[in-house]
């Protein structure tokens, strides 16, 4: 049995919250799905982007175990492609929408506890296991791609003045690429899936320290997530999703 908690807040210097997310079960009640979006682009064009994208998560990820031959990473990477053709039609269609985006990170929990993650953006997704704490998706950043070259030392990243910009995410290209991850999940075992006014604001190691604290449900450690990087600073929408097998 799958228990999960959620919670978004547009932080304290953003008028508008862009994030948007979903989560939930299979119509079969057999799988578990998540996913957070991160909107990009100017007044409204950001959080329009985003609620394209999750509409259609929530209305495609309920059916992606019961889709005959196709993979779960087949799947997540074709709604992930679906929600990146809209954006753009959206856009093409109203022109205060134009040069909208929003990044994307999908996880799906089948029947025999195998985690599928799909993601394009800086969008995260960790898991804290008995074999400890990981973030299980790569950030595309020109940050990230610099530090991936050598071309930048990892802790110089965090105060890089491109550190914020993407190199991936739908709505900003015609084609989308996804990268899709596959994991073994064990009974006891923590997923966290957030936007980036998570982890700015907090880092990895208070987010695994929160998420290590046994005696917390996660309503507890995601409410928890959450008042913390509004306390320390909130400089960004903030979206968390806990989820515990």
């Amino acid at each position: 049995m799958m228990e999960y908690y959620a919670e978004s807040n547009k932080g304290c210097l953003r008028e508008l919250n862009e994030d948007n997310y979903c989560c939930g079960s299979s119509h079969g009640g057999t799988s578990f799905y998540f996913a957070v979006a991160d909107g990009l682009g100017g007044h409204n064009a950001g959080e329009a982007a985003s609620r394209i994208a999750v509409d259609l998560f929530a209305e495609r990820l309920p059916f992606v175990e019961t889709t005959e031959i196709k993979t779960a990473g087949k799947c997540i990477t074709e709604i992930i492609e679906k929600a990146n053709r809209r954006i753009l039609n959206a856009a093409d269609e109203e022109k205060s929408l134009s040069g909208m985006g929003t990044t994307a990170v999908i996880g799906v929990v089948d029947k025999d506890n195998v985690l599928t993650v799909g993601n394009a953006g800086d969008s995260r997704a960790y898991l804290l296991s008995e074999n400890g704490f990981t973030k299980l998706t790569t950030d595309h950043t020109y940050v990230e791609y610099l530090v991936g070259c050598g071309m930048l030392k990892r802790e110089e990243a965090a105060n890089h003045p491109d550190r914020s910009m993407l190199t991936k995410a739908l709505g900003t290209d015609e084609v989308v690429e996804p990268d899709i991850f596959t994991f073994e999940l064990k009974s006891g075992d923590r997923l966290l899936f957030c936007s980036d006014g998570l982890y700015v604001m907090l880092g990895d190691e208070i987010i695994k320290e929160k998420l290590e604290n046994k005696s917390a449900d996660v309503e507890s450690i995601c409410r928890e997530l959450v008042r913390s990087a509004i306390e320390a600073g909130g400089h960004d929408n903030v979206t968390v999703i806990v989820a515990e097998i």
